[in-house]
């Protein structure tokens, strides 16, 4: 059994799924940090934090490409992408027009 702890640990973590290969974890917290978390497993390091500053609510990393994400929640759905190079986290374009995601619930 491994706990890891957040780097704001006020924030409550409400989902997290572990890379194809098992060897990273990614998590998410609540609003109002709402961060997504990428972790190194076997060290128990949080390679890099990134604030969303949206409500997400849901995550799912890609199984063929474990660098690759789905956020999502109310009114928010994005593409994150894990860069191992310099360990950052770079969030994409939304699929949708931004009237479009305000009005709908993607959850």
């Amino acid at each position: 059994v491994r706990v890891l702890f957040p780097v704001n640990k006020r924030s409550k973590i409400v989902d997290l799924s572990f890379t194809s290969d098992g060897r990273h974890l990614v998590s998410i917290s609540d609003v109002p940090e709402a961060t997504v978390t990428y972790w190194k497993w076997e060290s128990e390091k949080a390679i890099c934090t990134y604030n969303v500053e949206a409500p997400i609510s849901r995550l799912n990393v890609n199984p063929k490409n474990g660098c690759q994400m789905v956020l999502s929640g109310d009114s928010y759905c994005r593409l994150w992408e894990y860069n191992p190079n310099d360990h950052t986290l770079r969030e994409n374009a939304s699929v949708f027009s931004l009237k479009e995601e305000k009005m709908t619930d993607i959850v």
